[in-house]
């Protein structure tokens, strides 16, 4: 059966993880609007963090705890076709992202503290080679930062990356220009967040001035002002991950704003909940609203569908894709689980809104 929607889910495989995860499941979307297993692309190792290309043809895959980065072509079927990997010397990959061009991954790694620019082939989507390099140094010499993300900014020619900083390193946010005809970063700006924050995600409001980040350790969204003529930020408020009436360790992770940057949502692996905040519209400042289960154990990834209507939770320790709707006033309602799979750690939609 061929279906017009496809849905890929990256998953952990490794002992190391405490993983079962298979590799990267592929679900089709059924006329009752559930998911349909198609294909699951095994032997992959940690297939943690996918993400598509503008064209919508082809597939990106880091291997967490690893060094390498896999292309993938999409099938008229939905299942994926192996392209190439590259591997880098450079360790534990967490994100990805595509350039507005089409021509380049940006990769960070952790644990190394890399960032790294890759340059694929539009046509064939093959992955050719580094197109620069650059590494978030921490406090000492041979020390790094833990870079955790990337983030483009309104102009799609800076990328904002949260470092978690941890023992070795500072917990900030980097500033880097990208040279979209050669892929190469040039560091510009850095901000530092409160000691030991742990700076993991962020999230750009449309008008490209409200700049919202997680940080990991001391569970906070903290809301700066971006100025992107100069790629540099001020902070302006801070606030729990978790309402007054929760206490204890929550481990922030995942983060994700609607399409027209009114509301903005965070989840908390160790309360296995997820919290959300309306966005005041001239002003920027979050306001708090309510605070849910993630109908699970370990939210580590969170994402709102192409169209916004849905936030997608991947549990990872209780191996669930887990939904919810959102209402008009932003409001989560209608808990539906959509799939069972082992150990998911990132979701991607073969579609985008129209």
């Amino acid at each position: 059966m061929t279906y017009q929607k496809y849905i890929y889910v990256g998953c952990r495989t490794t002992q190391k993880r405490h993983a079962i995860g298979k590799g990267i499941s592929v679900y089709g979307i059924n006329e009752q609007g559930n998911w349909d297993l198609v294909d699951i692309s095994g032997n992959l190792e940690n297939p943690s963090f996918l993400t598509l290309d503008k064209s919508r043809k082809f597939l990106y895959a880091i291997h967490g705890d690893f060094g390498d980065i896999t292309a993938f072509k999409i099938l008229a079927d939905g299942k994926l076709e192996q392209l190439n990997t590259i591997t880098l010397d450079a360790k534990n990959p967490v994100h990805v992202v595509v350039s507005e061009n089409n021509r380049f991954l940006i990769v960070p790694f952790l644990t190394s503290g890399d960032v790294y620019t890759i340059e694929r082939d539009v046509k064939s989507g093959e992955l050719l080679g580094v197109a620069s390099h650059k590494v978030v140094a921490g406090l000492k010499e041979n020390t790094v930062s833990h870079p955790h993300q990337i983030c483009f900014d309104g102009t799609q020619k800076r990328i904002i990356v949260p470092c978690q900083g941890r023992d070795a390193g500072q917990s900030k946010l980097v500033v880097y220009d990208f040279n979209e005809d050669t892929g190469k970063l040039i560091e510009i700006f850095e901000r530092t967040t409160r000691l030991k924050a742990e700076a993991r995600h962020a999230a750009l409001h449309p008008n490209g001035k409200f700049l919202y980040v997680v940080s990991e350790h001391d569970s906070t969204i903290a809301f700066y002002v971006y100025d992107e003529l100069k790629g540099t930020m001020i902070p302006i408020q801070i606030l729990s991950t978790m309402p007054d009436t929760k206490t204890g360790d929550c481990w922030a992770s995942g983060v994700a704003m609607d399409n027209e940057g009114k509301y903005i949502y965070v989840s908390n692996r160790a309360d296995n909940s997820i919290t959300w905040y309306s966005i005041n519209q001239r002003t920027g400042y979050l306001t708090l609203i309510d605070n849910v289960s993630c109908l699970g154990v370990h939210p580590r990834f969170i994402t709102l569908g192409p169209a916004g209507k849905h936030l997608y939770i991947a549990n990872k320790n209780t191996h669930t894709i887990c939904r919810y709707t959102r209402d008009g006033q932003g409001n989560l309602i209608e808990p539906k689980l959509m799939a069972e799979t082992g150990s998911p750690t990132c979701v991607a939609f073969s579609w985008i809104a129209k």
